[in-house]
C-alpha cells in the first residue's frame, strides 16, 4: 500500500513535466515563426495600451518595441492611411469590439524615414466574456506601398506632360504632381542659361501658405538678379555633377547656401536633382520642406526615370518651338522663299511671301512646280537642278522673272541651295523682288552716263554724292586706283574719302574673290563685252568683310581700249547672313526630321521613306535588297538594374558599334526601343547573313565600361529578310524581317535568323 502512495506523485510530476516541455516547445516554436516571418505579434490591455510586442519583423522598421509598451497605437505621431487621416472610426471599433483587418497607418521611425504599418487584430474576453485587450500581428508594408506610390507619380508625370499645351504648365503640373505625391511643400524648375552660365528660375508651385509662397519670391528674385552658379549651392552642384542631391536638413548642410530667406521661412528639407536630355543636364529640379526629410532609396532611383522623362519632353517641345519660331520666321522673311522636291519638280513649301508677293495661295502653289511660273521649261530647270546637286559648294544665282496670278511679271534675283531629304534633294530657293531696284539701277546708269560723258569735274561729284544708297566708283584699269568715289562707298567700306584713294581696289579685295575679279578686269580689256555682273567681299579698315553685288562698266577710247571702267556697289551683306541662317535652319530641321536624338542614327520615319526608293531601285536594275532587324537581348534587366541612363548609354554604344560593322552604303535606323534595322542595297542572302553574324560577333565580344569599375555586356537577336524573295513591298518586307527575329528570340537569342525563300528558315545560332 505504501509504495502506491508513493508511485502517483511520481506519475503526476512527470505529467506536469511534459506539459510544461510542450509548453515551452509551442513558445519556441512561435517565436521560430515570427523571426522567420516578417510580421510580429502583438498585445494590448483593455485600455488599448501595448503590453507585448515580439518579433523580428519589428525591428526591420527601425523602432525600438520598448518605448511603445505602455502606449497606443495612435500615440508618437501615428495617422490613418485611410479614414481621412483621422483615428476617429477605428477607435469606435474598438469601443464595439470589432475584430479589424489589414488597417494601414504611417508613422516616422528614429530615423525620420517614414513606415507603413499593415495590422490585424481581434478583441480577448476572459472566461466570463469580460472584455481583456486586443491581440493580433503587423507587417511592415513599406516597400510594397512605396513602389505603387511611386508608379502612381511616373504615370502623373508622364500624364501632366502628355496633356499640357505648353512647357510652362507642363512643368507646373510636374512640380504639382511630385510635390503632392511624396509630401513636399513647394518645388522649382530652374533651366540652364547657357550664355549666363547660370541656372535661372522658369517654374515654381507652392502649398498656398506665405511663408512658402515669400520663399519661392524670395528664390525667383534671386535666381534673376544673379543666378546659380555651376559647382555653387545645392542647385549649382547637381547642375555640375549631373546627381541628385539629397539634404535633410540644409540649416546644417555645408553645402547647401543658407540664404536669409531660407531661414525666415523654416525651410528644412531638400531635394535637388538634374533634369537631362541625351546625357546632358539642361536644368534643375529642387524640392523643399519645412520639415526635416531623410534621403530614401526607392525615390532616388525613381526620379533617374522622372527626370529623364522631363528632359526627353523639354527637347521635343524645344524642337517644336523652334520649329514654329523658324515658320514664323520664313512667313516673317522679306524674302520669298521656295522650297522644290527634285524628284517630283514640285513645291514642297513656300513661304507667305511668296503668295502675297505672287497672288497665289499656299495650297494652289503647292500643286505647282517652278516651269508654271518661270519661263524656262521643266527639262531646263531639272538640269539646272542636277547641276547644283552635282556641285552644291558652287555658288548658284539666278536672275529671271515670276508670271503673277494676275498675268504680270516680277523680275526676281535668287540664290539656291541643296538640301538632302533621304535618297532625294530639296532645292531651296530664297529670291528677291528686284522691282525696285531694277528701276533706281536704270537710273543710276543714266546718271553713270552723265557722268562719263561729262568733263566738268564739279557736275561729276554732285552726281556721285546724289547718290546716297548706292557705291559708285570710278578705277583705272592699269593702276587699278580709285579716280573717284562717292559718300556711301566711303561708308561702306569705314574709310576716309582721301584714305581710300590712295588704294588700289585690289588691296581691299578679299583675297578668295581677287583671282576672278582680275580675270573679269581682263576679258573687259580683251573686248569680250563693256560690262559684267559679279559677286565680290571688300574688306573693311577695322577688318570687317561687306559682301556685295556689282556691276561693272567701261568707257573705251576710239582705239577701243578701256579708259575708265564705272562700278555700281551693292551692299547684299544682311541677305547673305539671311541666306546663310535660313539655310543652317534648313539644314538643322532637316536632320532633325529624320535623325533619331539619342543614337544618332536615322529615325523610324526615315526608313520608312529609303526602303520603297531602295526598293524601286532593286526592281529597276534587278538586284537584291535586304533588310536587318536587330534587337538588345534582355534590354529591360538593363534598364531596371542600372538605370535609364546606363540603358541609354549602352544603346546608343551599340547603334554606333552597328554602323562601324556595315557598309558605307548601308542604312541604319533606330526603329524603336531598343530595336535597330538596317537596309543593306544590293545585299543577296548569304552576304546579308554574314553581315549579320559580323554584328552579332562585334556585339558579343564588345565591353562597354563606365565609371567606378562597371563594365556591361549585352548580346543581340538578329532577323534577316531579302527582297524580293520575303516581300515585294516595304511593308511586307519589314514584317519579314521581324518575323526572322521573333524566331531568333524565340530560338534562344544571341543568334542570327535568315529567311530563305520558299526553304524553311536557316537559323545558325551561336553559343
Amino acid at each position: 500500500m505504501a509504495a502506491k502512495k508513493d508511485t502517483k506523485p511520481g506519475k503526476r510530476s512527470a505529467k506536469k513535466r511534459d506539459s510544461g516541455d510542450a509548453l515551452r516547445l509551442r513558445e519556441e516554436r512561435f517565436r521560430s515563426l515570427l523571426d522567420l516571418s516578417a510580421e510580429w505579434y502583438w498585445e494590448q490591455d483593455e485600455n488599448y495600451r501595448f503590453t507585448l510586442i515580439t518579433g523580428a519583423g519589428f525591428g526591420k522598421t527601425g523602432i525600438d518595441p520598448q518605448q511603445y509598451l505602455g502606449t497606443m497605437r495612435w500615440d508618437h505621431g501615428a495617422v490613418p492611411v485611410g479614414d481621412g487621416g483621422s483615428w476617429d472610426k477605428h477607435k469606435a471599433g474598438l469601443k464595439a469590439r470589432q475584430p479589424f483587418a489589414n488597417y494601414v497607418f504611417k508613422r516616422l521611425n528614429p530615423r525620420g524615414e517614414l513606415r507603413y504599418i499593415s495590422t490585424t487584430g481581434q478583441p480577448v474576453f476572459d472566461g466570463k466574456k469580460r472584455f481583456k485587450g486586443y491581440r493580433g500581428t503587423a507587417r511592415d508594408i513599406t516597400a510594397g506601398v512605396r513602389a505603387e506610390q511611386l508608379l502612381r507619380l511616373e504615370h502623373a508625370v508622364n500624364r501632366s506632360l502628355a496633356e499640357a499645351d505648353s512647357v510652362s504648365v507642363a512643368l507646373r503640373e510636374v512640380i504639382h504632381a511630385i510635390c503632392s505625391t511624396e509630401g513636399w511643400e513647394c518645388g522649382r524648375y530652374f533651366r540652364v542659361d547657357e550664355k549666363a552660365g547660370a541656372l535661372r528660375l522658369d517654374e515654381s508651385w507652392g502649398v498656398p501658405e506665405t511663408e512658402i509662397q515669400q520663399f519661392l519670391e524670395r528664390s525667383n528674385q534671386r535666381s534673376h538678379d544673379i543666378g546659380y552658379k555651376p559647382g555653387v549651392g545645392l542647385m549649382g552642384q547637381v547642375w555640375q555633377s549631373g546627381q541628385p542631391l539629397w539634404v535633410a536638413d540644409v540649416n546644417q548642410d555645408a553645402r547647401a547656401l543658407r540664404a536669409a530667406f531660407t531661414i525666415d521661412a523654416g525651410i528644412r528639407g531638400g531635394f535637388v536633382f538634374p533634369v537631362k536630355s541625351e546625357g546632358k543636364t539642361i536644368g534643375v529640379l529642387a524640392f523643399n520642406n519645412r520639415e526635416v526629410r531623410y534621403p530614401e532609396e526607392r525615390l532616388l532611383k525613381a526620379i533617374h526615370v522622372i527626370g529623364a522623362q522631363i528632359g526627353q519632353f523639354l527637347q521635343r517641345k524645344q524642337a517644336e518651338e523652334e520649329r514654329r519660331l523658324f515658320r514664323v520666321a520664313l512667313d516673317d522673311s522679306a524674302d520669298m522663299i521656295l522650297l522644290v522636291d527634285r524628284n517630283t519638280m514640285r513645291y514642297v513649301d513656300v513661304n507667305q511671301t511668296v503668295c502675297k508677293l505672287l497672288g497665289y495661295s499656299r495650297e494652289e502653289l503647292l500643286r505647282m512646280g517652278p516651269q508654271d511660273l518661270l519661263p524656262e521649261s521643266r527639262g531646263e530647270l531639272a538640269q539646272a537642278h542636277d547641276e547644283l546637286i552635282a556641285n552644291p559648294s558652287r555658288p548658284s544665282g539666278m536672275r529671271s522673272y515670276f508670271r503673277c496670278k494676275d498675268g504680270s511679271r516680277m523680275p526676281f534675283e535668287s540664290t539656291r541651295h541643296v538640301l538632302r531629304s533621304g535618297n532625294s534633294y530639296i532645292i531651296a530657293a530664297i529670291c528677291r523682288d528686284i522691282r525696285e531696284r531694277l528701276a533706281a539701277e536704270e537710273t543710276q546708269r543714266q546718271q553713270v552716263a552723265l557722268i562719263a560723258q561729262s568733263a566738268e569735274k564739279d557736275k561729276l561729284l554732285r552726281l556721285f554724292y546724289d547718290l546716297p544708297f548706292v557705291g559708285l566708283a570710278v578705277t583705272s584699269p592699269t593702276s587699278k586706283r580709285w579716280l573717284q568715289v562717292n559718300d556711301y562707298m566711303c561708308e561702306m567700306l569705314g574709310y576716309p574719302r582721301e584714305e581710300l584713294m590712295e588704294l588700289a581696289w585690289t588691296e581691299i579685295t578679299h583675297p578668295d574673290d581677287l583671282a576672278a575679279n582680275l580675270a573679269l578686269f581682263k576679258r573687259l580689256a580683251a573686248g569680250e563685252f563693256d560690262s559684267f555682273q559679279f559677286d565680290k567681299r571688300f574688306l573693311r579698315k577695322d577688318g570687317g568683310i561687306v559682301d556685295t553685288t556689282m556691276e561693272c562698266r567701261c568707257m573705251r577710247r576710239r582705239d577701243g581700249s578701256v579708259e575708265t571702267v564705272v562700278i555700281m556697289v551693292q551692299n547684299i551683306t544682311e541677305r547673305k547672313r539671311t541666306e546663310a541662317a535660313l539655310k543652317r535652319a534648313f539644314d538643322d530641321l532637316q536632320q532633325q526630321a529624320i535623325t533619331d536624338s539619342l543614337t544618332g542614327l536615322y529615325n523610324r520615319r526615315f526608313l520608312h521613306e529609303v526602303l520603297p526608293r531602295e526598293l524601286t531601285r532593286a526592281h529597276r536594275k534587278k538586284t537584291p535588297v535586304a533588310v536587318m532587324m536587330i534587337d538588345i537581348d534582355h534590354f529591360k534587366r538593363v534598364n531596371d538594374t542600372y538605370g535609364h541612363e546606363t540603358g541609354d548609354r549602352v544603346l546608343k554604344e551599340i547603334a554606333l558599334l552597328i554602323k562601324a560593322t556595315v557598309r558605307a552604303s548601308d542604312i541604319c535606323c533606330r526603329y524603336g526601343g531598343e530595336e535597330i534595322s538596317v537596309v543593306l542595297p544590293e545585299a543577296p542572302i548569304e552576304g546579308a547573313r554574314r553581315r549579320a553574324e559580323a554584328i552579332r560577333a562585334a556585339i558579343e565580344k564588345h565591353v562597354i565600361s563606365f565609371p567606378a569599375q562597371k563594365r556591361i555586356s549585352v548580346t543581340v537577336s538578329l532577323g534577316v529578310a531579302v527582297y524580293p524573295d520575303h516581300g515585294g513591298d516595304a511593308e511586307a518586307l519589314l514584317r519579314a524581317a521581324d518575323k526572322a527575329l521573333y524566331e531568333a528570340k524565340n530560338g534562344g537569342r544571341n543568334c542570327v535568323v535568315v529567311r530563305a525563300g520558299s526553304v524553311a528558315a536557316l537559323q545558325e545560332t551561336v553559343s
